[in-house]
Order: C-alpha cells, then sequence, then structure tokens
C-alpha cells in the first residue's frame, strides 16, 4: 500500500491530509468526485463506467475514457504538487487507490465498530461506549457534502445516513445503562435536530429526562414529538414511545421487560407488485410454512433471482398461521454494507419482541439464550432475509419452539442442521412474457408482441432484469417497446442493459456481491470460465473442484449434469467483464481444448 501518512475524510466535505504536509485542496467539482468515488471503494478497481457515470451522470462526453483519463492525471498531478505519495493505480477497465482502507474515515469507523462489538463481547460496556463516541466523531457533516455526484449520493449517503443513526440509538442505550442520564438527553436532542422523526431518539430523550428527576421536561419533549409527527407525518407516535408517555405520566420508572411495545409485529414489507409465476414453488414454499414441519426452510439462488420477493408473498399469505408475529430482518449478506452480526441481528429480533436495549445480554451466547427464552412458546414466522451463510443464521433459529424460520441466501445453507432447501432458478420465457404483462398491462404487451419477446429473451430469463426493463417500459408509456428492445439489443455490454440508479436493482452490481464474497481460488476460476467462449464447462476443465464447488455453493453456476457445469449468460457476461481473467485463465493451447469441451446451453 501506498499513502505514507495520508489521511482521507468522505463522512462529510472531501478531505486529503498529510501529517508532514498538511492539507491538499482539490478545487474542481469533478476532480473531487473521482477521488471520492476511488475512497469509497479503496483497493477495489473501480470501472471506468461507474466513474464516468459518477462524474458526468447520463450525460458523458463523446470520449468518456480519454476524459477520464485527463481527470486522473489532473488528480494525480495534485498530489504530486503537494508532494504526496502517488496513490491512484491504473487498472484494466479502471483506476484503483492504493491505500490501507484504515486511512479513509469510513474504515476508521469500521475498525472502531469492531472494538464496540470486542468491548460489548467481553461485557465492557465502558470501552463500547468509547469505541462508539469515537465512531460519531468521525462524522463532520453530510458525508460527500461538497463531491456533486448523484450517484454516489445515491448509492453511498443513506446508508451511511443510516448506519450513524443506528451507531447512535446504540450510543444512548449503553448510555441509559450506565447512568450517564444528562450526556445522553444532551446527545439526543442535539440529533434530533438531524433527525427529528427518529422516534428512537426521542424515547431516549424521554427516559433519560424522565430517570433523571426531570419529569416535566419529559412531559414537554414528548408533546414536541407527538406535535412533529403530527405536522410532518400526520401519524402519532408508535406505541412504544405512548407507552413510555404514559409511564411519565403515572411517574413509573421504566425498567422491566414490559416495557417493550406491545402489540403482535408485523415487519413482513409488502409484496412486491407484479408478482408473478413460482407456481410449483410457491406451492412447494407455502405447504412448508403452513405445515406442521417447524424445520427452517431455505430460499436459495443467484443474486436477482427473485428471492426476496417468494418470500414477502409467502409470508404475507401465511399471516393468519402465525398469531404472534412475523420478523423480518435484512442480514445483509450481500450489500454494500458489511453483514449484519449474529449478535446485532439478536438485538434488533429482540427488540422487535419487547424487550428494551438495557436489559439485553452483553455477549451472544446470552442473547441467543434471552432470544430462545422469549420466543419459547410464541407462534411467529421470522424471516432472516439475504442470510450470508449457515454461519450467520444458526444463532437466530429460535431452538425448541413452534416458530418457523424462513431464510433467503445466495448461497445452499446445506449445512443448515435438519433445514429444507427451495431452489429457484430462472424464468422461462412463459414466466418472463407473464412478469411483463403484470407490470405493463395484457394490452400494451399484445400489441407489440414481438418486442416483448425479445425484451424477455435478452433478460435471459432473471426476474431482476425484467424489473428492470419493465421499469423502463412503465416509466416512458409512450415510447413502443420496439425501441426499448433496440436500445436493450445495441449496447456494448449486456450488462449494460440493465443498470440502474438504485443499486438493488442494477444486476452488475447485485451480482458483485456474489463475486466480491468468493475466496480467491474461486473468484480466479470465475474470471476463468468468463473468458471461455461457452457457457457449459466440464469438470476436466476446472482442475481445482474445491473452487468449482465454491462457486456451485454460491449459485454463480450449476451443475447440469454429471461433470458438466452450467453457468447463466449474465454471470457469463459479468465473470467476462472482471480484470485479470485472461492473465489469470489458460494458454493458448488450454484455451483451445477448453473451448472443445464447451458448449453452448
Amino acid at each position: 500500500m501506498n499513502g505514507d501518512d495520508l489521511r482521507f475524510g468522505v463522512l462529510g466535505p472531501l478531505t486529503v491530509h498529510s501529517g508532514a504536509r498538511g492539507a491538499m485542496q482539490l478545487r474542481s467539482p469533478k476532480y473531487r468526485i473521482v477521488l471520492a468515488a476511488l475512497l469509497l471503494a479503496p483497493g477495489r478497481t473501480v470501472p471506468v463506467a461507474e466513474l464516468a457515470e459518477a462524474v458526468w451522470g447520463t450525460r458523458p462526453p463523446a470520449d468518456a475514457r480519454r476524459a477520464l483519463q485527463l481527470h486522473i492525471l489532473r488528480v494525480r498531478a495534485a498530489f504530486a504538487q503537494s508532494r504526496l505519495a502517488p496513490v491512484i493505480v491504473s487498472d484494466p477497465g479502471g483506476y484503483r487507490i492504493d491505500v490501507d482502507p484504515g486511512t479513509v474515515d469510513t474504515g476508521s469507523l469500521a475498525r472502531l465498530l469492531g472494538e464496540a462489538d470486542a468491548a460489548a463481547h467481553r461485557d465492557d460496556p465502558d470501552a463500547e461506549a468509547a469505541a462508539l463516541r469515537g465512531a460519531l466523531t468521525l462524522w463532520r457533516g453530510e458525508p460527500l457534502c461538497d463531491v456533486p455526484s448523484d450517484l454516489l449520493h445515491r448509492t453511498y449517503v443513506p446508508a451511511l445516513d443510516k448506519q450513524r443513526l443506528s451507531i447512535l440509538t446504540r450510543f444512548h442505550d449503553l448510555g441509559l445503562r450506565l447512568g450517564r442520564l444528562d450526556e445522553t438527553a444532551e446527545s439526543a436532542l442535539q440529533y434530533l435536530g438531524r433527525y427529528p422523526l427518529a422516534e428512537p431518539l426521542w424515547r431516549q430523550l424521554v427516559t433519560a429526562l424522565h430517570r433523571a428527576g426531570r419529569r416535566a421536561d419529559a412531559l414537554q419533549a414528548y408533546e414536541r414529538a407527538r406535535q412533529r409527527f403530527a405536522d410532518d407525518l400526520a401519524v402519532a407516535p408508535g406505541p412504544a414511545l405512548r407507552q413510555l408517555h404514559a409511564s411519565v405520566l403515572a411517574d413509573r420508572l421504566v425498567t422491566a421487560d414490559r416495557a417493550g411495545p406491545p402489540g403482535v409485529p408485523r415487519q413482513v414489507p409488502n409484496a412486491i407488485a407484479g408478482f408473478v409465476a413460482r407456481t410449483a414453488e410457491l406451492r412447494q414454499l407455502e405447504a412448508l410454512v403452513g405445515g406442521g414441519d417447524r424445520r427452517p426452510v431455505a430460499v436459495t439462488g443467484t443474486g436477482g433471482i427473485g428471492k426476496t420477493a417468494l418470500a414477502a408473498y409467502v409470508a404475507r399469505r401465511a399471516a393468519d398461521t402465525f398469531p404472534d408475529g412475523q420478523l423480518w430482518i435484512d442480514l445483509r449478506g450481500y450489500d454494500a454494507r458489511p453483514a449484519l452480526p449474529p449478535a446485532q441481528a439478536l438485538t434488533i429480533l429482540l427488540g422487535s419482541l419487547g424487550v428494551p436495549g438495557t436489559l439485553l445480554p452483553a455477549d451472544l451466547d446470552g442473547l441467543t439464550r434471552r432470544y430462545r427464552s422469549v420466543m419459547a412458546g410464541r407462534r411467529a414466522l421470522v424471516v432472516l432475509d439475504n442470510a450470508r451463510d449457515a454461519a450467520q443464521v444458526r444463532a437466530l433459529l429460535p431452538g425448541r419452539s413452534p416458530s418457523l424460520v424462513l431464510v433467503t441466501s445466495r448461497r445452499t445453507l446445506g449445512d443448515m442442521t435438519g433445514g429444507h432447501v427451495l431452489r429457484l432458478g430462472p424464468f422461462d420465457r412463459a414466466a418472463g412474457r407473464a412478469l411483463l404483462v403484470e407490470r405493463l398491462g395484457a394490452a400494451r404487451v399484445e400489441r407489440e408482441s414481438a418486442a416483448a419477446d425479445g425484451i424477455v429473451e435478452l433478460c435471459e430469463g432473471l426476474p431482476l432484469a425484467l424489473a428492470v426493463a419493465a421499469a423502463r417500459a412503465l416509466a416512458h408509456p409512450a415510447v413502443p417497446l420496439a425501441r426499448l428492445h433496440r436500445q436493450l439489443r445495441y449496447v456494448d455490454a449486456p450488462l449494460d442493459r440493465f443498470a440502474g440508479s438504485d443499486a438493488r436493482a442494477d444486476v452488475r452490481t447485485v451480482l458483485s456481491w456474489s463475486y466480491l464474497a468468493l475466496r480467491p481460488r474461486a473468484a480466479a476460476l470465475l474470471r476463468r470460465l468468463g473468458q471461455q467462449p461457452g457457457l457449459i464447462v466440464r469438470e476436466c476443465f476446472a482442475a481445482d473442484r474445491a473452487a468449482l464447488d465454491e462457486l456451485v455453493e454460491a449459485h454463480l453456476i450449476t451443475e447440469r449434469r454429471a461433470g458438466a457445469f452450467g453457468m447463466h449468460p449474465l454471470v457469463h457476461a459479468y465473470a467476462a467483464e472482471q480484470p485479470g481473467g485472461r492473465q489469470h485463465g489458460l494458454g493458448g493451447g488450454e484455451r483451445g481444448r477448453a473451448a472443445e469441451l464447451a458448449g453452448r446451453r
């Protein structure tokens, strides 16, 4: 790694600072965009197309690659002029900033959160609070506030903002636990200026004031919250805050488990509009969820295949089967954000079940025991969406309970003890057309039947790709489907057809989360496969069986028959884009042998 004593900041205005040479200024907004885009992915090659979109949005110059090269040269020149180490490296297909992630404030944030988790594990609340306080001081304002890039703001700022609020609520819960009432009240009041509709902050403010003997101030704080929710959202505060208000009115300190929010949790998101097909899988999954078998059920498949949509659809239909509620948590196993540790997931689940944070154990074993005790006798559905692997799931299983756990994951989760596994594959042509009919209406699809079939074919049976294409058609109802078909067909790269402003709706980004989770040998094998002309590869081509098994486990390839493995066309397109595929691939003679063994679907 390069960088000497450089430090970088994106949690506020963009900053570059050297302990020996001071701060470096980048006056051009476009230069700040380029540097920020690289700093948000330290050590990772950022493709030219992604950088160009960050700088110019949807209207790049005619020769965007050349214009971007000039911007990179000028940023490098700014580093040289400030006598700072060169840190921007050119890679095949893009650029990379070669610095230790810990020199960027987002890396420092991850380190401090790791220290907080370690302190919580050893039951050291003072050290945990100190680490969280340090994490909060890293924010110097709105992230990227002087970086005028719509793409970077859409992709990163909401997640960073959500993370900041999560750290705040955890810090305040610790303050209440440690009796730091005035400090907690002052901090909650300060941050409510930034998050005026964050109900957890209002609860912590009211609790801190009440416990400090400031009952009148606590009642006044609740009235301010009530008025704010009424003015901005036309709703009343939630049940937890209303119950807290009742406790303050009765001058009753809230310290028992019963202080949690009353009522039955109903957390399943709305079923995705236009849910179609999956008749056989739907019948099988509903039989598992609605039957008496309470072993966990896993819905698996590659990214964008529709696992979450199917789980939400089934969970909502099965609501009456689980009278004690439905819990839903995104484990962020494949996401731009770090995966949710089991201890944090248990804290969220227990909070949803009414257990206050102040009464939670500090270690994973204690949280697991508490969770299983609370779940004992409950008949609830727990949906663990987007699980990384079985290890992330095990602590979240409720043990002996009439409740059921439904998991979605890109991995097969075959080692999830005693569970059922339902694997989702691509849509066939009829199912793809049915999705377009559901989203766009039968009349429009029938009117341009050939174009609709062409769009379905280009989407290669991937529901996410179909959803992206349908969303574009829906956004432009006057544009003929034939024109959309031409736009999708005549692009330089297949994955460019399905790019979206939302990372979760961008097929390339969604597939990248699977690729980045691979171990190096499996990632290298995927890159090799991306350079081969066929979509089927024989086992003898891939000598590393362990790497091959990992790709199967991650649903990046499938074993279609003994010794023959298939790859979805869009996964193949993604693998072909990855830098280093040819360098890590085969020699000319070996490639010829691989091409001979490979064949089309």
